[in-house]
């Protein structure tokens, strides 16, 4: 349990560094203002797929990607790890415990 709170510790402040280093005025987020569908190449992900409502269960399904992804031979040492991103994939009028 201490582990998990040191690597959400640790997400907060490196989300918080990297948030500071990005630029902040208007003109840096042009790109938002309209929105647009974006093709990106193929990647490799680490997927955990979880039940129950995102509140409650949302940080054991980002304390265990995180877990693995640094478990793993191929994480290159000394960098950040790049954002996880979330998903709610069932119907939004489907009940947050299912």
């Amino acid at each position: 349990m201490n582990a998990l709170r040191i690597l959400i510790a640790a997400m907060i402040l490196a989300g918080s560094v990297f948030l500071q280093a990005q630029d902040s005025s208007p003109a840096g987020f042009e790109n938002l203002q309209n929105p647009r569908i974006s093709t990106l190449p193929n990647q490799k992900m680490l997927v955990v797929e979880i039940k129950g409502d995102p509140n409650v269960v949302g940080s054991k399904a980002f304390g265990l990607l995180f877990q693995v992804y640094y478990s793993m031979k191929e994480t290159p040492q000394g960098r950040m790890p790049p954002i996880p991103r979330a998903r709610w994939p069932a119907s939004l009028d489907t009940a947050k415990a299912e």
